[in-house]
């Protein structure tokens, strides 16, 4: 939802939430080089683009991808 996206972008930057390594922003054809708001708006468009997974912690951290050392720390 654009709340829970809100809610997301004040946790991480939009460089971290958008995925430019996932299949559907190569097969889009897109521009690593687009500004936030560009970026915002293919996120409303499609939501592949969203790097994943995002882990909402109840500390209230956002982990967004897979780190598997960030993982081990934060969950053994």
């Amino acid at each position: 939802s654009e709340t829970k996206r809100k809610e997301w972008l004040r946790c991480q930057p939009m460089s971290v939430i958008f995925n430019t390594k996932g299949t559907k922003f190569k097969t889009l054809g897109l521009c690593k080089e687009m500004s936030d708001e560009e970026m915002e708006t293919w996120l409303l468009r499609e939501q592949l683009l969203f790097k994943r997974p995002i882990v909402e912690c109840e500390d209230g951290a956002l982990l967004v991808g897979f780190d598997e050392e960030v993982y081990t720390k934060k969950f053994v």
